[in-house]
């Protein structure tokens, strides 16, 4: 992976942001369940795990946050309403950002489907159906929490 600095933001450009180095991407992921369905209005939301140092956002002035769940905030665009962030209490030194607020094609691929088992019965990827055949791992709930049958 290049380290050239990557950088994204909101629809409307009032939130832009920039990762340096680029290598400070990690683990990207679509998420199938309910609340991540809800927050991207789509089936599965992609997110990439990154760095919180390496982050560094401009119009934070235009950020809101909204208090998703105990442990996790979700930020986006006050003004346009795009997803941009999760923070997650307990892990302050990363960021999950929305993979699709990056600007162009990203330095990373992702790598999994998660709550599969949440998936809405009109996504194709839904546990048990075969969907797109992009042969990533699908994990019915979460990684190391998955049921023993």
């Amino acid at each position: 992976m290049s380290d050239t600095p990557v950088q994204g933001g909101c629809l409307c450009g009032a939130v832009r942001y920039t990762i340096a180095p680029a290598s400070a991407l990690g683990l990207a992921e679509a998420c199938h369940c309910s609340r991540c369905r809800r927050g991207s209005g789509s089936a599965a939301s992609a997110h990439v795990v990154v760095e919180a140092a390496a982050l560094q956002v401009d119009g934070l002035q235009a950020l809101r946050t909204w208090q998703a769940s105990p442990r996790r905030q979700r930020q986006f665009c006050g003004n346009c309403g795009s997803p941009l962030f999760i923070r997650r209490a307990g892990a302050e030194h990363l960021v999950v950002l929305a993979m699709g607020s990056l600007d162009g094609e990203p330095p990373v691929r992702l790598q999994r489907h998660v709550f599969c088992d949440s998936a809405a019965g009109w996504d194709p990827l839904r546990a048990g159906d075969e969907g797109p055949g992009d042969g990533l791992p699908r994990y019915r709930i979460y990684p190391g929490c998955e049921p023993d049958d």
